[in-house]
């Protein structure tokens, strides 16, 4: 698969920099992710992609509905003159086609004037870095959206040797599922993930950030989740360290692996 998208950033590592975030108006994980990992001379700027309060877990609908709200999301952005910008939502970033993702960078660095990337274009950049070509996913959406992200991977020359999901009703729904939980059921896999590189647990609105360290010691196996891949995407676009950086495979990737900066377009 070929995930390289080069040119340099201008900026030096340790010049302040501003990443914009463009997240679903349900996702309370984001925010908390990024500000435990983000170094002191990096800040994030929020702009909410607006939903329904009930509206159910990656719906086309709902998904649609983000979409057309990313003009506005743009501009939201721009007085605060951000050097990156980063499309948190998984699904959002790959229900429409295997190159949904990259049609969707481009689209918000046109809309931004900045360089973009979804957490689709991470996820994929991830596994590249640490070279996985077959992963075992977890995620807390239905079945016919596990179904369209498969088919996402696969497209781009990346296997799912298995599925396990929390089956969430409502996009609001997933926040409340436990960090406990997650690593419990992640662990309950053990046996079934062993055929795979790795383990990617899907969504931006899934609290699998915090445990995905202690994971990856159980399962003696690389772990992935969609904002820890966002979050190293946007670090080495600025050659950056995070604050306490988690130990594990993806942030120890050698520098050779890690992902290219991003061009606006």
């Amino acid at each position: 698969m070929n995930t390289d998208h080069p040119l340099k950033s201008g900026l030096n590592a340790q010049d302040e920099v501003r990443i914009g975030v463009m997240i679903p108006a349900s996702d309370v994980v984001v925010e908390r992710d990024f500000a435990r990992y983000l170094p002191r001379h990096m800040s994030f700027h929020v702009a909410r992609l607006m939903q329904h309060i009930d509206t159910p877990a990656a719906g086309t609908k709902n998904l649609d509905g983000m979409i057309d709200y990313l003009p506005e999301a743009a501009r939201s952005l721009l007085p605060a003159e951000t050097n990156l910008v980063l499309f948190c939502c998984t699904s959002a970033s790959f229900y429409r086609g295997p190159r949904w993702n990259r049609e969707l960078d481009e689209q918000i660095s046109k809309l931004t004037g900045r360089p973009a990337v979804t957490t689709s274009t991470a996820l994929l950049r991830a596994l590249a870095a640490l070279n996985a070509k077959k992963f075992y996913l977890v995620t807390p959406y239905p079945d016919h959206v596990n179904k369209n992200e498969c088919d996402f991977f696969h497209a781009n020359g990346v296997e799912v040797s298995g599925i396990h999901t929390f089956n969430c009703r409502f996009s609001r729904d997933i926040g409340d599922v436990a960090p406990i939980r997650i690593l419990a059921e992640v662990i309950e896999k053990k046996t079934e993930a062993a055929a795979a590189d790795c383990v990617l647990i899907s969504c931006t609105g899934l609290r699998s950030f915090e445990i995905a360290e202690e994971a990856e010691r159980v399962l003696g196996m690389p772990v992935i989740t969609s904002n820890m891949a966002s979050l190293w995407v946007g670090l080495s676009h600025f050659g950056a360290r995070g604050a306490g950086n988690p130990s594990n495979a993806l942030f120890d990737a050698s520098s050779s692996a890690s992902p290219k900066p991003f061009a606006p377009t």
